[in-house]
């Protein structure tokens, strides 16, 4: 049906051009069959650049994934470090609060 539609527009579009020429069904035909294939051939191609796109966005989402993980436990490693020291700071002024009394 679309093949139809699409010769349909074709003999209205080469009619309207007043070329005077005029043309076989097969000829209609073989033109509406060149622009199909065109446009599979354009489709296919946007096609591949999209899937080349996805596989690069998903290339860095994983590094940046892993960066975020390296990140998180550099931030662990040193707010436990912090907590220690802290901790280290309140026991030595309790005991040297203890010591002075």
């Amino acid at each position: 049906e679309e093949m139809g539609k699409r010769i349909k527009e074709l003999e209205a579009a080469l009619v309207a051009s007043g070329n005077g020429e005029l043309l076989t069904q097969s000829t209609v035909s073989s033109k509406a069959y060149e622009d199909v294939t065109n446009q599979l051939v354009e489709s296919e191609l946007e096609i591949k650049k999209l899937n080349d796109r996805l596989v690069s966005t998903r290339t860095q989402l994983t590094t940046m994934r892993d960066k975020c993980v390296e990140a998180e436990g550099q931030r662990d490693k040193y707010k436990a470090k912090a907590t220690r020291l802290k901790d280290q700071l309140k026991s030595r002024r309790s005991e040297a609060k203890g010591g002075d009394g």
